[in-house]
């Protein structure tokens, strides 16, 4: 083997390893998994928000009619 191609394999293993380490590399799948629970709460939130306009308030168990 070639001493050059082992001092430069070893150069890029150690910078992908402090890469990793520093946490700045994330996954695909965890992104894709933050973006749809963000995405099915502001959606919840939303048909939530929109229930409470449509019923003036009334989207609750034992909620009163206002007055």
């Amino acid at each position: 083997m070639n001493l050059t191609w082992i001092k430069e394999r070893s150069r890029t293993v150690a910078s992908h390893e402090e890469h990793q380490i520093s946490g700045a590399h994330m996954e695909t799948t965890t992104i894709i998994v933050i973006a749809v629970s963000v995405g099915m709460f502001g959606l919840f939130s939303l048909a939530l928000a929109i229930a409470q306009l449509r019923t003036r308030g009334l989207v609750a168990p034992g909620a009163l009619k206002p007055n």
